[in-house]
């Protein structure tokens, strides 16, 4: 929360300064170098950040548990995968015996169908994604990860796992994260407050709704782990007595050398990922932008079952995913929107009529489907599909079902 973060920061200006006084140990310098990187400030609301999730054991064998608050879709298309998110999760440990930190990439298997069915309300009427329902087990595999003991300054690789269950506390709370990404966003972007900064006690209400008891958020995204395990001290550990690390050895030139150049490594490739994360970032905050503008397009209109399954498959598509799909429709403008529309009729009457002309009754069926794709333009000017209007009318007894005939999914 907001504490934490002007905590976070007051500890970036004392690591400035034992770095000008030429006191400071590497977990220091490590600090001041990602802030130098990354700019470092109060975290806004839409930043992504590291949640604390759990505070585990008795001192002296406490654990922390933080977890990035963003997660990456690795689902397989068309392999049958489902739906997979893939997340960082990051312990840090008191005991001397134990691990300094580890880090570890796990990936996890979402409910597939909830997902759907949140994303598709939340399309049709703008409301936050729902809890995640509560599950006994959950299915995961680590993808990778390394970690550094407290005798070594090595940092050591670890080994990914198949996948595998687990019905643990904190697997539980990981997988939750994992697979709740877009409400906590919505949740984030829900406390903002007009400094830019989050309103403590708005999130805690959200998350609780979203089922997290303990989430205390940090802006520490991309810093490294060393200075992570050492604020953890300095903020949640107060008082306890670090462990002297390499065993109170100083290092040697070579060790001194192998551990610079691992911490110019790691600045190195922050800076490649910089940009990547704040496009990353920017495109989930375009599409909320959207998605909320599309919704708010649509007003209060009643929807029918047909178009809220178009609107569900096909809000955001481009102009070209429509034309692939559905061929070359009826364009018109107006208002800076554009409508595609496509219609399809059946009409099988026939009139009766005596041998003297005269009419006595019509039989048959007549029945005529409209799809209009409402297209406006998003952040970045291209056009995609906000609302889509099915109109179908039909005559006389059966029917031809000419609007699923009509109505196509995208292609991708």
């Amino acid at each position: 929360m907001t504490s934490v973060s002007e905590t976070m920061y007051l500890s970036m200006i004392q690591a400035r300064k034992a770095l000008a006084m030429g006191k400071v140990d590497t977990s220091a310098k490590s600090f001041v170098m990602m802030c130098i990187v990354l700019g470092t400030a109060l975290v806004p609301a839409k930043a992504t950040d590291r949640m604390v999730i759990d505070a585990g054991g008795t001192s002296p064998d406490r654990i922390l548990t933080y977890v990035n608050d963003y997660s990456t879709d690795k689902s397989g298309i068309g392999d049958g995968s489902g739906d997979i998110r893939e997340i960082v999760l990051t312990m840090v440990y008191e005991a001397a015996k134990q691990p300094y930190w580890t880090e570890t990439t796990l990936q996890f298997k979402c409910p597939a169908a909830a997902r759907a069915k949140k994303a598709s309300r939340k399309q049709a009427t703008d409301e936050a994604p729902a809890a995640l329902p509560d599950v006994d087990a959950v299915e995961f595999r680590m993808v990778g990860g390394h970690k550094r003991m407290k005798d070594s300054p090595a940092i050591q690789p670890l080994t990914g796992s198949g996948w595998q269950s687990a019905s643990n506390y904190l697997m539980l709370k990981v997988y939750r994260v994992a697979c709740s990404d877009s409400a906590i966003r919505h949740a984030k972007q829900a406390a903002a407050m007009p400094n830019g900064k989050m309103d403590p006690a708005a999130l805690r209400q959200s998350m609780r709704g979203l089922g997290f008891d303990m989430a205390e958020f940090l802006p520490t995204e991309g810093l490294s782990m060393n200075v992570l395990a050492s604020y953890t001290w300095e903020h949640f550990w107060k008082g306890a007595p670090k462990p002297a690390l390499n065993n109170g050895r100083q290092l040697t030139a070579k060790e001194a050398a192998a551990f610079e150049k691992q911490l110019q490594d790691q600045i190195a490739m922050l800076e490649r990922q910089r940009d990547v994360v704040g496009a990353r970032i920017k495109k989930a905050d375009d599409e909320n932008l959207f998605t909320a503008e599309a919704a708010k397009m649509r007003g209060g209109r009643h929807i029918s079952g047909a178009e809220q399954t178009m609107i569900s498959v096909w809000l955001g598509k481009n102009e070209g995913d429509v034309v692939a799909a559905m061929g070359a429709p009826v364009v018109s403008e107006a208002g800076g929107l554009r409508y595609l529309t496509y219609a399809r009729d059946y009409d099988s009457r026939f009139a009766l009529v005596t041998a003297g002309g005269d009419h006595i009754s019509t039989q048959g069926l007549y029945e005529s489907c409209q799809a209009q794709f409402v297209l406006k333009p998003d952040a970045s000017g291209a056009m995609r599909v906000a609302d889509v209007v099915v109109e179908e009318n039909r005559s006389g007894p059966g029917r031809a079902y000419v609007c699923s005939s009509l109505l196509n999914a995208p292609r991708n």
